[in-house]
Parts: C-alpha cells; sequence; structure tokens
C-alpha cells in the first residue's frame, strides 16, 4: 500500500487488508495446486479506471465535472492506473497464450501519473475550469480522526477509513516490462483518450 520504489513482479507480496490477503491467498493456491493439465496465468492490475468505475478516479471526476476538486497533500504522488480497455488488451494477450502459462503478470498504463496530472486532465476532458486546492496531509488526518470520534461516539462506528485515504497520499508505482517482453503487452491509450472514453455527462 504504501512504496517509495517501484515495485514489480518479484516484489515480495505484503498484504495488509482482509482483501489484498484474499486475492494472495488465492494465488499463492494456485501456485501450490496447479499441476500440467490446468496451467494458470495471474493477472495483477493497477487502479482501474473506465465507464461505469465505482472507485475513487470515478469519484475525482464527479467532483471535477462540478468544477471544484480538493487534492490530498501536494499531488505530486505517483500513481499506476490502467484503462480497462488496456486491462483487456492485456487479458486478450494471455489467453491460450504458452508465454504466459504459470507466469504472473502486472498489467498497468503506459506511465505512472501524478495525482494533480489526474485532476487537470480531468479538468481538459470535462471542459471546464476546475477550482483545484491543497489540503496539508496533516489537516486531513487531523480532521478525519476527529470525525471518526465523533461518528464513533454518537452512531457507535468509523465513518471513515483512514487507511484508504492515506493510500492515496502514497505513491503507488509499478513497473509492466515483464507483460511488454513475454506477452507483447503495450497499453494503447494514454490517461487523456481513457479520461475521454470514461466521461459521461
Amino acid at each position: 500500500d504504501e512504496a517509495d520504489r517501484t515495485l514489480d513482479d518479484n516484489t515480495e507480496a505484503k498484504p495488509k487488508s482482509f482483501y489484498a490477503l484474499s486475492k494472495f491467498m488465492a494465488e499463492d493456491y494456485m501456485i501450490r495446486n496447479h499441476n500440467q493439465a490446468i496451467q494458470y496465468t495471474i493477472i495483477r492490475p493497477t487502479t482501474v479506471y473506465g465507464r461505469y468505475d465505482r472507485g475513487n478516479i470515478n469519484r475525482m471526476f464527479n467532483l471535477a465535472k462540478k468544477r471544484i476538486m480538493p487534492i490530498l497533500g501536494d499531488g505530486k504522488n505517483l500513481k499506476s492506473l490502467i484503462y480497462v480497455e488496456n486491462l483487456v488488451e492485456g487479458l486478450i494477450k494471455v489467453i491460450l497464450n504458452e508465454q504466459a502459462y504459470d507466469q504472473s503478470f502486472i498489467l498497468s498504463d503506459q506511465r505512472p501519473y501524478t495525482m494533480n496530472e489526474v485532476v487537470a486532465t480531468m479538468e481538459k476532458v470535462a471542459g471546464k475550469k476546475v477550482i483545484s486546492f491543497h489540503i496539508p496531509t496533516k489537516i486531513v488526518f487531523a480532521l478525519l480522526k476527529l470525525l471518526n470520534s465523533i461518528c464513533l461516539m454518537s452512531l457507535n462506528k468509523v465513518m471513515f477509513d483512514i487507511a484508504s485515504i492515506k493510500k492515496l497520499l502514497t505513491n503507488n508505482v509499478f513497473d509492466n516490462s515483464k507483460a511488454r517482453k513475454l506477452i507483447g503487452y503495450e497499453p494503447r491509450y494514454t490517461l487523456l483518450e481513457g479520461l475521454k472514453k470514461t466521461y459521461t455527462d
């Protein structure tokens, strides 16, 4: 979840959430239990975006459409993303491809993007001037902790997942060179092109 270096297929997995752990356990099970009759290929996509996305990229796009965008931290942190059609092309590359048997592949766009770049590209696609402003990380976490404390006292539950918010502030950069070399994966769509195909009024 938090890495200041570029991660690749050989980086040791250290899942922190139950969600991440479930994926790791599925991979581990396939690796340990496959045989010659059943080959496996593991695909590890980075953050996927595209039409009908319900994750953070879609939430950011919805804010951009409203012409306001709070950016947590300085916005210079890098993220590896993948447009859904780039992912589909990567999946097509591994289907019935013997070079992909018993391998794992990271799939991502051509390069990582800063959060500032993502916001600027969303502004260009939406064709609207977006008022963006940076919120210092100390203020973000202090406010979230305060709100969580209030919610815990009044509603007996925590409303904001600090770990998920923290993920937005860190670098998450992944190397897809193995997929390019072994299966000829070449992501076709840039961030601008992907967001244009994602955009809906």
